[in-house]
């Protein structure tokens, strides 16, 4: 009995169970998970140039400041909003002479890109423009034509972004008037007036965010 007791101890003393071997250790290697389509993608919004701020240099020889935004909606769409003031060059249709008035000017687009995007491309679109200035001459101005009224028709072009987030846009426009309103003190005959279609450039300079 006692034998018996001694054996086992010996048994399951740590030298003893040092000389077992061990069981093998599973190792599970680690998978990567399934990919689906779209996981290389940027869910991000702002990971992509999403705003490109515009200023119209040409535009103020003609005596007029325009400042505006394009804001990328979707990919390939985007929406633009622009703002001009300034005085621009008029006959005086009672005496003739040479003076300037206040123009103001708003303006609203979209832009569908089926080439490239905001930050490089070319698109096509369409959009309104409202002028305001007390009379119904034709404004000359650099490139495009103004003149009092609401003007909305398609334009095309194209832009091109340079490293650090420069870039230069050309746009045709061909906007047709809706509507004029009757200026204080009508042009005589002789005088230029403004036509219903426009047909211009505008080359604006911007910078993407």
């Amino acid at each position: 009995m006692r034998g018996a007791l001694v054996l086992s101890l010996l048994l399951l003393s740590p030298a003893a169970l040092a000389d077992e071997p061990r069981p093998p250790v599973r190792r599970v290697e680690a998978k990567d998970p399934p990919r689906t389509d779209g996981d290389d993608l940027v869910s991000s919004y702002t990971a992509a140039p999403f705003l490109a701020l515009h200023v119209l240099p040409i535009r103020l020889i003609g005596g007029v400041g325009v400042l505006g935004a394009e804001v990328r909606i979707l990919d390939k769409l985007t929406a633009i909003g622009r703002f001009g003031y300034g005085r621009v060059l008029t006959k005086d249709p009672i005496s003739s002479a040479p003076r300037r008035q206040s123009y103001l000017e708003l303006e609203a687009q979209v832009r569908y890109y089926p080439i490239g995007s905001i930050q490089g491309g070319l698109y096509t679109g369409a959009g309104l423009i409202h002028a305001v200035v007390d009379t119904d001459q034709l404004i000359p101005s650099p490139l495009l034509n103004l003149a009092s009224g609401l003007h909305a028709g398609p334009n095309l072009g194209g832009n091109y972004a340079f490293p650090f987030g420069f870039l230069v846009d050309i746009q045709f426009l061909f906007p047709f008037r809706l509507h004029q309103p009757t200026p204080s003190v009508p042009s005589p005959e002789g005088f230029e007036r403004a036509t219903s279609l426009r047909i211009g450039v505008n080359v604006a300079l911007g910078y993407l965010f």
